[in-house]
């Protein structure tokens, strides 16, 4: 029980330290953007991607929805055609309705404005906001949290024994 308390602890600490990470990097990444120039481009393409997947639990099959607004759109800077897809940083989650709210901003064809790294050019976004990150750094320290609970656990263990 000691290894696999101690395997697990560590797992759990890891991916509470990556979230916690990730979601610091987009926000970062997101306040940074904010200060970036700006370049007028045009909507390519437009649309919601639906994602199904299948799953077995208990026996039964059950399928899962998910839901991405997938926006393309080109911008030239100092002469240079680019192309980007990222709408704003971090993960994000969307319900159908809300996908279809974020694709429906950026029409085909349209005119937009789209924030461009100084440094690279080609790294471009829509949106100066880091979606998800909250609830990304919520769910890392809970796996922090839990992690740190196996932690102790093992160390009682090893220390004290089994506790009666």
């Amino acid at each position: 029980m000691t290894i696999t308390t101690v395997i697990f602890s560590l797992l759990f600490l890891g991916l509470g330290m990556g979230m916690i990470f990730w979601a610091r990097s987009s926000r970062k990444k997101a306040r940074a953007s904010q200060a970036w120039p700006i370049a007028v481009g045009t909507v390519v393409s437009s649309e919601v991607k639906v994602e199904r997947s299948t799953s077995s639990v208990d026996g039964e099959l059950q399928e899962t929805v998910s839901y991405r607004p997938m926006v393309s759109y080109r911008y030239t800077v100092e002469g240079v055609e680019h192309t980007g897809s990222r709408i704003a940083f971090g993960p994000a989650a969307y319900t159908k309705g809300s996908a279809q709210t974020t694709a429906g901003k950026y029409p085909a064809g349209a005119s937009l404005s789209v924030f461009y790294n100084p440094q690279k050019p080609e790294e471009g976004v829509l949106e100066t906001k880091a979606s998800g990150s909250t609830l990304l750094t919520i769910g890392g320290i809970v796996f922090l949290l839990v992690g740190a609970s196996l932690a102790c656990l093992t160390v009682i263990l090893l220390l004290g024994g089994a506790p009666s």
